[in-house]
């Protein structure tokens, strides 16, 4: 198995089956998952948008979670999550704690989004989304290398992760 993002690691894109509900759908991903990984495929990874954009989910990092809890072994990664509609630091601390659930196996694409329904919806202005993006990368690279400053780093139980793999 490689780690994400390896060098030489295939991954499968999960997206759901239009006209399934929201516990058939998750299912549906949770059994894809598996057998993409029990056919070789090394990881999983999910996107993001909002408003019922076909063949998305407004929740990648969740969805990480529940396939790989679905999945024997190999990794997954939201792969992209929308940085700027969520705290950066909170991406953070979810994404080392779902290492910590499933270490080597976690990993984290992060982008800064296009569509202005999903801002619009998030209630989130597309004002300053570079610089906001920025920013965002640069305090959840620095917290998952187990650097981070400030606040976030004084919480002792706080999982640090050092080997999240991550793509921008």
């Amino acid at each position: 198995m490689h780690t994400p993002f390896a060098a030489g690691s295939v991954s499968f894109r999960s997206y759901p089956t239009a006209g399934l509900g929201p516990a058939e759908t998750i299912e549906e991903l949770r059994a894809q998952a598996a057998l993409a990984v029990a056919h070789g495929f090394d990881g999983v990874m999910t996107s993001e948008h909002h408003g019922g954009f076909a063949g998305y989910l407004p929740n990648p990092l969740q969805l990480a979670g529940f396939l790989l809890d679905a999945m024997e072994d190999g990794w997954a990664a939201p792969c992209p999550l929308l940085l700027p509609l969520r705290p950066a630091a909170l991406v953070a601390e979810e994404t080392a704690w779902l290492a910590a659930r499933f270490p080597g196996r976690v990993g984290l694409g992060v982008a800064a989004g296009a569509l202005a329904v999903d801002f619009e919806i998030m209630g989130v202005p597309m004002d300053g989304l570079t610089a906001r993006f920025a920013a965002g990368l640069d305090l959840v690279a620095s917290a998952l290398r187990g650097e981070a400053a400030g606040p976030l780093a004084a919480d002792p139980r706080s999982p640090r992760v050092a080997n999240i793999r991550s793509r921008c």
